[in-house]
This record gives structure tokens, C-alpha cells and sequence, in this order.
């Protein structure tokens, strides 16, 4: 491609993804706060304290956060955009 070709578009390497064991195991926590298999009998862990501790919020902020940044690149700039996820280790589609 030449230089003038690619002059909108942008490349946002998104290194923050969450690893897929820390996503599985998270949801696994929320799943157990939002849908218990025992009723809760301590009053420490209610469903307010399980669904804070499984940090689900935490993993959907950062999705948010990306959907936002490539929002704006492709509204307020009109740039393409591609976001190469992961850290090259691996192969991981680009979207």
C-alpha cells in the first residue's frame, strides 16, 4: 500500500484484552452471584459483594472503552480502523 493510500486509516493495538482464563473464570464468579446453586447464608457475601468480586464490570469497561475510542475514530475523523488484538504471539483475528 502506499503512504497516501492508508492516510485515514487507523491501527489501534489493543493490548488490555482480558486473557480468556481470567474471562471464563470471571464469568464463572458471575454466574454464581447472578444464578446461585445454595442459598446465600452469609450476609458478606450478598449479591451485590459476589457480583463485585467476580470483576465482570471490570472486563465489560474495557470493551466499552474500545467500542468508544474506535467510534469516534470512524464518526469524528472518518478513518478506517483495525484493531489487531492480542500480542502477536499467536494468531487472533483482526477485525
Amino acid at each position: 500500500m502506499k503512504a497516501e493510500s492508508n492516510s485515514k486509516v487507523e491501527y489501534i493495538p489493543v493490548v488490555q484484552v482480558p486473557d480468556l482464563r481470567e474471562t471464563r473464570s470471571s464469568f464463572k464468579l458471575l454466574m454464581k452471584a447472578v444464578v446461585p446453586s445454595t442459598a446465600l447464608l452469609d450476609p458478606q457475601e450478598s449479591f451485590l459483594r459476589a457480583f463485585e468480586t467476580s470483576e465482570w464490570l471490570v472486563h465489560l469497561s474495557s470493551i466499552m472503552q474500545l467500542a468508544g475510542a474506535v467510534v469516534d475514530l470512524i464518526d469524528i475523523q472518518g478513518s478506517s480502523v483495525m484493531m489487531c488484538l492480542g500480542d502477536g504471539s499467536d494468531i487472533n483475528t483482526q477485525v
